[in-house]
């Protein structure tokens, strides 16, 4: 018990001496005095005074005070208690002003401390702000610019000046002003950067600027669209109607239409018709947009609606050859489908229908024939669409470009047995020559690395709009390449100059030959293709080369093609050959030439 004692009286001895802000007595300390600093001690209305509590006579304050201020002697207190004991302040007025501080330990214990500063007028500049009406529209819309937000220390705003640059370009569009708002109609649509400046009666002055955007949105103009189905499956072709859009102001105001479709990533070209069809390819969330655009003005508003397309049988793959892909107004064309198939259906079952001159009207209703003729009235060039429909309805579409002029030679066409592509032919005096290049595939390349053939510019679909461009010395018979292959169809042969000659002859003479290119009187359809050639690349000290590069010359410029007939030579080596161009203006030249230049072939029917 009496060790207890002695342990509780010890404890009460360490807390009593340990206890903070109190005497021996355990009475609170008093408050130390404390003094204020300022810097600078003299200042301005424009200066951020720095107001500081200074240490106490005695040493540094080893407790924790809590301070407020009274910066102008109105008898509110500016802040509430709080630990800082430095602070930042603004006199807005001239004049000797008096700083009051309050602390206190937060026991009751209150003391006051006061600063006498003397502040002079100064002056800053102004503090631009400005917003716009509308932040976007289009350039037939009249800005509103609205600068009443600016503020400045020492004037009002009628004392302030206002210049505007509206284009953010550097020129000032409207000169010094007392009126804080201006109006500006931009002629173009683009992002800009207006900028305005303020200037107060002592010449100081201050900038903003915003960003604007003036684009080419009108909202007068309603766009809206419907579909003719209800329940969307991949396959269905969907008619798209914009009927309901209209301009709010003007009724009969002249609209054209554009389209956001699916799988596409620009809008389509703008035009007059409301209605346009969609085959649904793909199954999901499918994103259809409208673009109305006034004719007039080139604004335009658009809307944008989300489908879901159910999955179903894949559509039929539509496919059709013809031949030939040119021809005159006499021409029987030759379409054959028996390309087109299906997932799940022979392509015998599969109902086809033709719009032969591209319309957008069909010519013949849906029927099981794979195969027909059509002649054209008209010369022109058309993409004749094929649709193909299977026995639940799911369809699809091709086109392929046909070019009819309004000769009347005499045309016809053959398949070639070998790959069954359809070629036309066309009659010239009593010659009969196909009427567009050979696209026969033959063995690309050589022991050599050579390819035997090219595409224009390597590409494959120049070849399959334009046939393929052949290495003349892999395709006539001569020594100096043991790959040469024979190249033309049966019944069909590679020319020699003087079959070339027999048709320059059957036109009229050389001065007649631009007649052979596409378009001219003798339905020969020459394409301006050019020529090819190559080159190789090679490292130092080895005798291999590493690749070859193709080059390709006077495309869409010169049509060339060559014959069998080389310079006389008495080991039959032919390094040359005799070869041909026409340009626009007629020939551009014969002679002999190289035999490893790449050009495209037509045939001469064999006598």
């Amino acid at each position: 018990m009496k060790l207890n004692l002695v342990i509780y009286s010890l404890m009460a001895l360490i807390t009593f001496a340990v206890l903070p802000g109190c005497d021996k007595n355990g009475e609170p300390e008093k408050l130390p005095d404390l003094s204020l600093s300022a810097k600078p001690a003299k200042g301005l209305t424009t200066d951020i005074m720095e107001i500081k509590v200074s240490e106490a006579p005695s040493g540094p304050v080893d407790r924790i005070l809590f301070y407020r201020w009274d910066w102008n002697q109105d008898g509110v207190w500016d802040t509430p208690f709080s630990t800082g004991n430095q602070l930042k302040h603004r006199f807005m007025k001239p004049g000797s002003q008096l700083i009051s501080m309050e602390y206190s330990d937060g026991k009751k214990q209150v003391k006051t401390a006061e600063l006498t500063i003397l502040v002079d007028q100064g002056f800053s500049a102004p503090r631009p702000l400005f917003t716009v009406s509308p932040g976007t529209g289009n350039f037939l819309i009249a800005f509103t610019f609205d600068a009443t937000g600016t503020a400045d220390d020492e004037d009002s705003l009628d004392q302030l000046k206002f210049r505007w640059d509206f284009m953010g370009d550097g020129r000032w569009t409207q000169q010094y002003t007392a009126s804080p708002t201006a109006t500006y109609q931009y002629k173009l649509a683009g992002v800009y950067n207006p900028k305005v400046e303020v200037r107060d009666p002592s010449g100081r002055s201050a900038t903003f600027s915003r960003e604007v955007v003036v684009d080419m949105r009108d909202s007068l103009i309603i766009p809206d669209f419907t579909i003719n189905d209800t329940l969307i499956r991949v396959g269905d072709t969907l008619i798209l109607d914009a009927s309901g859009s209209y301009h709010s102001k003007d009724i009969n105001r002249e609209l054209l239409f554009s389209w956001m479709l699916p799988e596409r990533v620009e809008w389509t070209n703008p035009e007059t018709a409301k209605t346009r069809e969609l085959i649904v390819n793909q199954k999901g969330d499918l994103t259809i947009g409208l673009r109305v655009v006034d004719k007039e003005t080139k604004l335009y508003n658009q809307v944008s609606k989300d489908f879901i397309a159910a999955d179903q049988n894949l559509p039929p793959k539509a496919m059709f050859q013809v031949g030939p892909l040119y021809g005159n107004i006499l021409t029987q064309f030759y379409f054959d489908c028996w390309l087109s198939t299906d997932d799940t259906q022979a392509p015998s079952d599969l109902e086809v229908r033709w719009d032969f001159d591209g319309d957008g009207n069909w010519d013949t209703p849906f029927n099981l024939e794979k195969t027909l003729f059509h002649q054209f009235d008209q010369p022109g060039e058309y993409y004749t669409t094929i649709q193909v429909r299977d026995k639940e309805g799911v369809r699809s579409l091709y086109k392929k470009r046909l070019f009819v002029s309004g000769n009347t030679n005499q045309t016809g066409f053959f398949k070639d047995k070998r790959d069954d592509n359809y070629y036309g032919t066309v009659k010239i005096g009593n010659q009969w020559w196909m009427s567009q290049n050979l696209n026969f595939m033959i063995p690309k390349k050589q022991a050599s690395g050579v390819k035997q053939w090219q595409c224009l510019y390597e590409q494959s679909k120049w070849c399959d709009q334009a046939g393929k461009m052949y290495r003349v010395g892999a395709v006539i018979e001569n020594r100096s390449d043991n790959e040469y292959t024979e190249i033309c169809p049966l019944g069909w042969r590679l020319p020699s100059k003087e079959d070339w000659e027999t048709l320059f002859s059957s036109l009229g003479g050389e001065q007649n030959v631009k007649e052979l290119r596409y378009g001219g009187k003798a339905d020969f359809n020459a394409q301006d293709l050019g020529y090819g050639d190559y080159y190789f690349l090679w490292k130092p000290g080895i005798p291999i080369p590493y690749d070859t590069v193709y080059e390709f010359h006077e495309t869409f410029q010169k049509s060339w093609f060559f014959s069998t007939t080389g310079p006389f030579d008495p080991n039959h080596v032919r390094t040359d050959i005799w070869e041909w161009s026409t340009g626009r203006d007629g020939v551009g030249w014969m002679g002999f030439g190289s035999v490893q230049l790449y050009m495209p072939v037509r045939c001469v029917k064999e006598d």
